[in-house]
């Protein structure tokens, strides 16, 4: 016979909601940068992408994606990566994270620069 306390019966409980939920529903973006920001005033530094398409935030016109820590490691090589193909107008393929921020900005899973 097998016994659980109660608090390992409330932690799974609680825990397979997390576990059954279906995907994220992230959306992907394949072109050009049409414009790039970088918030001054934020910390970690940020950088948001606007793009021609619709983001899965899409309730405000959502067309943008961001990342933060965009002065430090993986950051800072997208940023150098974004700044180099929107001067060069290459076509980068970014894979948001599904997850909408308070300003309806989708986060960033991966960039890629063709």
């Amino acid at each position: 016979m097998i016994t659980c306390n109660k608090k390992t019966t409330v932690f799974i409980a609680a825990l397979m909601p997390l576990l059954i939920a279906g995907p994220v529903l992230a959306s992907t973006f394949s072109g050009k940068v049409e414009r790039l920001r970088f918030s001054s005033g934020s910390t970690p530094a940020r950088v948001s992408v606007l793009t021609a398409g619709p983001t899965a935030c899409a309730g405000a016109g959502g067309r943008d994606y961001s990342f933060e820590d965009a002065d430090s490691g993986l950051g800072q090589l997208w940023t150098n990566a974004l700044l180099k193909a929107w001067q060069q107008g290459r076509t980068v393929v970014i894979v948001g994270n599904g997850i909408c921020d308070a300003f309806d900005i989708e986060g960033v899973t991966f960039i890629d620069v063709q």
